[in-house]
């Protein structure tokens, strides 16, 4: 399936910053016609994770990006941007669908992106 899925300048603009080392975090969301992605929340460098998690909506299904710091096995450090698909298991509505279907074209627009989660 080959969905017309378009990403709004500010995706880009905001994803730009994030490499940039300027966002930690970035959540999207869909317009209501799903066929548009759009940037629905960031968070700061210093935002933390819990943030990031209380940033979520509770209730609808959402793709994000959050840039992890690593430590490797020989102790030096690094940095990875991983791709989130979250899906409450308490939504059942349409989006659910669009959401799982969308998320090999989202996940691909992104140049960098290290993991689906």
């Amino acid at each position: 399936m080959d969905l017309n899925l378009a990403f709004n300048e500010e995706v880009d603009a905001a994803y730009d910053r994030l490499k940039a080392k300027h966002l930690r975090w970035i959540i999207f969301k869909s317009n209501d016609t799903q066929d548009e992605v759009l940037v629905e929340s960031s968070g700061e460098r210093e935002s933390t994770f819990d943030e990031f998690k209380d940033a979520m909506p509770k209730d609808k299904p959402r793709w994000a990006i959050f840039e992890i710091q690593i430590t490797r096995a020989d102790g030096s450090t690094g940095n990875k941007i991983l791709m989130y698909h979250y899906s409450p298991d308490a939504y059942s509505g349409p989006l659910k669908f669009f959401f799982a279907t969308a998320k090999a074209k989202v996940e691909s627009h992104f140049v960098g992106v290290n993991k689906s989660c």
